[in-house]
């Protein structure tokens, strides 16, 4: 009886092994709290109003090309794991390199605003908001009320500013870049002079060299939720930089990771690898499950959210647990083509707002279903004229006579014999006096 209960235990045990691995670990970002954004507690982070601005300026490559942009897209693979294994692990990751930023690259607000608080997935706000060749997610924000956190300037818009010390990545209207960190009145004061301003968590590279440990001293840590700002800066995840190289180009670098933290890189090791690729100053971006390239309307990268994230998903689809999906984010980064920046940042929010549609969209709204509604009732006309013709020819194969099937080279046996040959043959075969005898057999072939 008891052996009969072995399979029983070995599947809830095998069952717990799979929530705990999946559900509870790698559908979270970060292991103190159920979803990402700022702790919920007063924050030991350094305030922005008693420290000096610290900053960086580099002039922007002007690139040869004004109405599109010359950018280069690479695959990345690396073996960052904490765990040994035989075989070479490799977490993926993206490289991204612009050559004329000036015109083609723009921080956006999330497709409703950050004003209306509220997060869309880097594709809705890049294919939709504005159509961008390849977008990222941007700064940090916080997931219970999708608040913008950090400074933003958008297509040279100030959408928000903050008292917080994080490190600034932003484009200047001289051409110039802007890396470090900035009082709370920089961003107002100079609004006219940027075009583009977002705020991260840690300053990984400055003037070439691997900034993380000094920056780690200087960040407002409120702003990511993983912990104390060294935890964060030591955890595997899934990471992304904004940066730019010697020559002015501005740089993206993406890896993913894992949500249980085997996976992925420290703050430490992106630096070092963006120092490789030939960043010389960059920051660190919103990263775990937040982490998204999009290419070309697709997501290009292994996105590390949870199954909690995809929308209309079933609550009891099988292996719901191993299912990864985008999280929705605020802020992204967008390379797109040579555009009226002013026009797109007037019209970048239309096409997501639900009370917000304009005539024209519900005219062609009315024509679309009008047409499909013409569609649909030619083709139920079509059918009920099959079925009609169907069930005609039916009734009418049913009523013919059956002679008047036949060929008439056919002759009816009985009617081709004169009727007096038929009624003599009829009284010459005596039917009491004949024995009629059935023999069977077998049916041989020879030859």
């Amino acid at each position: 009886m008891l052996w009969s209960l072995l399979p029983i235990v070995f599947f809830i045990c095998f069952s717990s092994a799979i929530n705990n691995s999946y559900v509870d670990i790698a559908s979270r970002p970060y292991y103190f709290q159920d979803t990402h954004g700022p702790i919920l507690k007063k924050s030991l982070g350094r305030s922005a109003r008693n420290i000096q601005e610290d900053y960086i300026v580099h002039k922007i490559h002007s690139g040869n090309s004004t109405k599109r942009p010359k950018y280069d897209f690479y695959e990345l693979g690396k073996d960052f794991t904490t765990k040994k294994h035989d075989g070479v692990d490799l977490v993926n990751g993206k490289y991204i390199r612009l050559h004329n930023p000036l015109k083609h690259f723009s921080i956006l607000e999330p497709a409703n605003t950050c004003k209306n608080k509220t997060a869309h997935t880097v594709k809705e706000t890049a294919t939709k908001a504005k159509k961008c060749i390849v977008a990222t997610n941007a700064g940090f924000f916080n997931v219970h009320t999708h608040e913008c956190l950090g400074n933003v300037i958008s297509n040279s818009q100030l959408v928000q500013s903050t008292t917080n010390r994080n490190a600034n990545f932003g484009i200047t209207k001289k051409g110039n870049y802007y890396v470090g960190y900035m009082t709370p009145e920089t961003p107002k004061a100079n609004q006219d002079e940027f075009v583009n301003l977002v705020s991260g968590v840690i300053w990984l590279i400055r003037d070439g060299k691997n900034y993380v440990k000094e920056s780690e001293k200087l960040e407002f840590e409120g702003t990511q939720a993983s912990g104390s700002i060294n935890y964060f800066v030591n955890l595997r995840s899934s990471r992304i930089g904004l940066g730019h190289d010697a020559e002015g180009r501005l740089v993206i670098v993406q890896f993913d990771g894992d949500g249980n933290h085997d996976k992925g890189l420290n703050l430490h090791e992106l630096a070092e690898l963006m120092i490789g690729m030939g960043v010389i100053n960059a920051i660190n971006l919103d990263g775990g499950g937040s982490t998204t390239v999009v290419h070309h309307n697709y997501v290009a990268n292994a996105v590390s959210d949870g199954a909690d994230s995809c929308p209309h998903l079933p609550s009891d689809l099988l292996f719901r647990e191993m299912i990864r999906c985008e999280r929705k984010v605020t802020t992204i980064t967008c390379i797109h083509n040579d555009v009226d920046l002013d026009d797109s940042k007037n019209n970048q929010n239309k096409e997501l707002l639900p009370d917000c549609k304009t005539v024209d969209e519900k005219t062609t709204r009315f024509i679309v279903l009008g047409a499909s509604g013409v569609l649909v009732f030619l083709l139920l006309l079509i059918i009920v004229l099959m079925v009609m013709s169907i069930v005609i020819c039916c009734r009418n194969e049913k009523d013919k006579p059956f002679y008047d099937s036949l060929d008439e080279s056919d002759e009816d046996p009985i009617e081709s014999m004169p009727m007096q040959e038929f009624m003599n043959d009829e009284q010459s075969s005596p039917a009491n006096d004949v024995e009629l005898e059935v023999i069977v057999t077998p049916s041989t072939s020879t030859q």
